[in-house]
């Protein structure tokens, strides 16, 4: 699969997935980011002491403060959450690595490893090749206008942030894979079974061996609803914190591509805003599309299912059909951030209905300002 222990060490140096086999290294990172915590809270309380726009930007003032303060919190909030919930990675990765066990042995089916890192190492290598190019299109326009604002002390929880959400992506695409080769083997053991009727054996092994293997994917399949619920458990803050801070960026951006285009700001603030939304976008879009990917594998289960009781003519056969069929509907595949909102295909357009109402308010506030 994916080169795991590189991309685990990555998270441990962003206080991602605190977790080891080691007490002492254990305690150490425990205390990392307890120390990151703490210079988080720091930064904080001195940010209050800076005025970035100055006096006759009131709005602009208060919502760049917001955007800090919010940007700080999702950064505390992710490293806490990573340190209360390391037990939900390492049982994440541990059954992982049971449900490859089962593939293999009781079922005979390998997962594709080279071709699921690969795709996993092009699709997120580009992913983070644009965020880089982004961050360092913003670091060239602010550098050069003079013009730095919260940027530095703000700077490595932008980083800590948007690796949280790519982290969330690639744990999810972990699952993905699964859910793909349990689909391959439902459709094997449909075919099989429409295969049969056509032949109408006096003694059906297939059959036999088919109620196995429904039985084995049964139990899979209630292993892959665990490790969705474990995700929902282990990034369910991070993803409620990082929705409302990332909401709130694009919004106050907008306001200042608002306020650059009315030659209010100065020009060089419509880059800088471009830079800052474009990643944003694109990260709260793959989060998306890959937990909607999910929950529609979960359905195409669904599917087969029904088609393979549609197919089978034996009751013994059915009735672990019907159960695997009832399972499914009553345990479907949901990610959502502690039940406030679900993370799937309708999250981008919530929350873009929620940026508008918020950004019409604050253009509001600048043209009853310029009237007066």
């Amino acid at each position: 699969m994916f080169p795991q222990n590189k991309f685990i060490l990555l998270c441990k140096l962003f206080c991602l997935a605190p977790i080891s086999n080691s007490s002492n290294v254990q305690r150490i990172l425990s205390a990392y980011c307890l120390i990151t915590v703490i210079c988080l809270i720091v930064v904080t309380a001195f940010s209050f002491s800076i005025d970035i726009f100055g006096e006759g930007f009131v709005v602009s003032s208060l919502a760049t403060s917001a955007v800090f303060v919010s940007g700080i919190v999702g950064h505390i909030t992710v490293v806490l959450e990573s340190l209360l919930k390391k037990k939900e990675h390492e049982y994440f990765f541990a059954k992982l690595y049971e449900l490859e066990y089962i593939f293999r042995f009781k079922l005979g089916h390998r997962i594709q490893v080279r071709s699921d890192r690969k795709h996993i190492l092009r699709k997120y290598s580009k992913l983070s090749v644009v965020i880089i190019i982004c961050f360092g299109a913003y670091i060239t326009i602010i550098s050069t206008h003079d013009y730095l604002g919260y940027f530095w002390l703000a700077s490595v929880s932008v980083v800590v942030n948007r690796m949280r959400l790519i982290q969330a992506c690639v744990y999810v695409d972990f699952i993905n894979f699964r859910f793909d080769s349990m689909n391959l083997l439902l459709k094997q053991v449909s075919n099989s079974i429409v295969q049969h009727n056509l032949r109408i054996p006096d003694i059906d092994y297939e059959i036999i061996d088919n109620t196995e293997r429904i039985f084995v994917l049964k139990t899979i399949y209630t292993r892959l609803n665990k490790l969705v619920l474990c995700l929902n458990e282990a990034f369910g803050w991070s993803i409620v914190t990082l929705t409302v801070y990332y909401s709130l960026d694009i919004t106050c951006n907008l306001y200042w591509l608002f306020l650059g285009f009315e030659d209010i700001l100065d020009n060089f603030h419509i880059y800088e805003c471009c830079v800052t939304i474009f990643p944003i976008a694109l990260l709260l879009f793959a989060l998306s599309h890959t937990c909607c990917k999910c929950e529609k594998k979960g359905d195409v289960a669904r599917q087969l299912v029904q088609q393979i009781l549609v197919s089978s003519t034996f009751d013994h056969t059915n009735y672990l059909l019907d159960a695997f069929l009832l399972q499914i509907n009553n345990q479907p595949i949901v990610f959502h951030a502690k039940h406030f909102f679900n993370v799937n295909a309708k999250l981008l357009p919530n929350i873009l209905s929620s940026m508008l109402a918020f950004l019409v308010i604050l253009i509001q506030f600048q043209l009853t300002k310029n009237e007066l």
